[in-house]
């Protein structure tokens, strides 16, 4: 993570007590913030706070929450990134980002646009009261919402999630708000995939047999306990501050809710959720900037009230600008979708350190901007590994490989600046290969489809795109 997010997340995740983070970290959370109020930093007003860190705050109180970063939540989210069972995939809504779920409920948004880095490391914020907080429990939502927020290489993923949580609900007498929960949940989202998809409607019908012999229990449950207004107050918070993965997580929360109160039949939560999104997301604010598709996504595979609320959304990100990615990018991202984990691994493989990153900047001719932008690439590669590049743009659909005499390479670091981007509106695509044994391909396709057979091979995207054109 960017030394300038450091607090600002600290502060917003790993202080939050709805995350709970004590077991990752190994340290009291309380404590942590109790000794950042010594250091003059503000107390928060309510444990569900999401708003960040205010502007104005002392630079010790700073100083601590970035000590916090490097001493505990930083270790904890990339020991997370880390783990073989960690799943990741590109963000619908911006394929620049990797969102990764790991083993232990975190979702971690990947930058891949240098420098590349985290984003963001977020516990899935809770739907109902009396969540149990284990770790099981966070995967499982996390998991939900990974599902929802990524470009899948298998389009049934959303809907085996679901059937897997109907199952598992009509076999439980919901005594507990979570159980409550998970049956209405499994219900209301098998509902808006049963017409598409016929093997739903068995387990489904049964489901609703299940919902209809304890109903006043489930509904005694849920009542009172979903945590309407804090998601309300952390979506509102996440757009005015521009944080457009905590956003997500929140929108991914509140379509949760209004499912489950279709079921119960809550209108009453349900004009209320929609009436304040819709209020919200007027002003069409920026951070929305590329929602479009992950909302029309989500408007496929949902019941009438979410549907009102990808709809809203839909229509406020159409509002606001956004340059889209080149479409000969789009094989190569799928293809690499496909090779799944090694994407993140060079940021997070424990033992081999692998990453590509690059700088943009303006050419200048006599003191003025030519309107060229040169290109220095880097990045570490264990020494002996073989290194090899590829360049993807409008120019090069298939792969142009860069000539390995102009690497340079110095122990771990290598570099090579032999390029320029002709314009604002240029942008390339550079994939990068290691291994400690890595033959000659005459094509990008077949060194991809070596690459994913080799166990100890590494890739690493870079998009290289002028510095002015990188948000949203």
């Amino acid at each position: 993570m960017q030394h300038g997010e450091r607090a600002t997340h600290v502060w917003q995740h790993l202080y939050n007590p709805v995350e709970r983070w004590e077991a990752l970290v190994g340290r009291d959370i309380h404590s942590l913030r109790s000794e950042s109020e010594r250091c003059g930093c503000p107390p928060f007003a309510a444990e569900d706070s999401r708003k960040g860190l205010p502007r104005e705050v002392a630079s010790r109180c700073v100083t601590l929450l970035e000590r916090h970063h490097d001493e505990y939540y930083g270790p904890a989210y990339m020991s997370e990134l880390a783990s073989k069972s960690t799943l990741s995939g590109r963000q619908r809504k911006n394929p620049r980002r990797l969102l990764c779920c790991t083993p232990r409920g975190v979702l971690v948004s990947v930058g891949l646009i240098p420098p590349i880095s985290v984003l963001t490391a977020l516990r899935p914020d809770p739907t109902f009261k009396d969540f149990s907080g284990s770790d099981a429990d966070y995967h499982r939502e996390a998991r939900k919402r990974w599902s929802k927020g990524v470009h899948m290489a298998v389009p049934s993923t959303w809907k085996a999630e679901v059937l897997q949580e109907l199952t598992a609900a009509s076999e439980m007498t919901p005594s507990q708000t979570s159980e409550a929960w998970s049956l209405a949940w499994a219900i209301g989202h098998a509902r808006a995939l049963a017409a598409a998809n016929p093997e739903i409607r068995i387990p489904l019908h049964a489901a609703e047999t299940h919902l209809a012999h304890h109903r006043v229990r489930v509904e005694q449950l849920l009542e009172g306990a979903l945590r309407i207004e804090p998601l309300l107050s952390g979506l509102e918070a996440s757009l005015h501050a521009g944080q457009s993965d905590e956003a997500q997580d929140k929108l991914f929360a509140l379509e949760d809710i209004l499912v489950v109160a279709e079921v119960l039949g809550f209108t009453h939560h349900i004009q209320h959720i929609l009436t304040d999104v819709s209020r919200q997301v007027a002003p069409s604010p920026s951070v929305l900037a590329g929602f479009e598709p992950l909302a029309q996504q989500r408007l496929e595979v949902s019941g009438p009230a979410a549907q009102q609320l990808w709809r809203t959304v839909i229509e406020a990100s159409a509002r606001v600008p956004v340059r889209a990615l080149p479409a000969v990018f789009d094989s190569w991202l799928a293809r690499l979708e496909e090779i799944g984990n090694h994407l993140v691994q060079g940021l997070a493989q424990a033992g081999e350190h692998f990453e590509a990153s690059a700088r943009v900047e303006p050419l200048p001719v006599l003191g003025r901007p030519s309107g060229q932008f040169t290109v220095r690439l880097e990045g570490h590669c264990p020494p002996g590994w073989r290194l090899r590049l590829f360049l993807v743009d409008t120019a090069h659909p298939e792969g142009e490989p860069l000539p390995e005499t102009d690497y340079h390479r110095e122990e771990e670091r290598w570099s090579f600046d032999n390029w320029r981007l002709d314009g604002p509106e240029d942008a390339a695509l550079v994939i990068a290969l290691a291994a400690p044994t890595l033959p000659e391909f005459p094509s990008l396709a077949e060194a991809l489809n070596a690459v994913a057979a080799i166990p100890d091979a590494r890739i690493a995207t870079v998009f290289l795109i002028p510095s002015s054109e990188r948000t949203p």
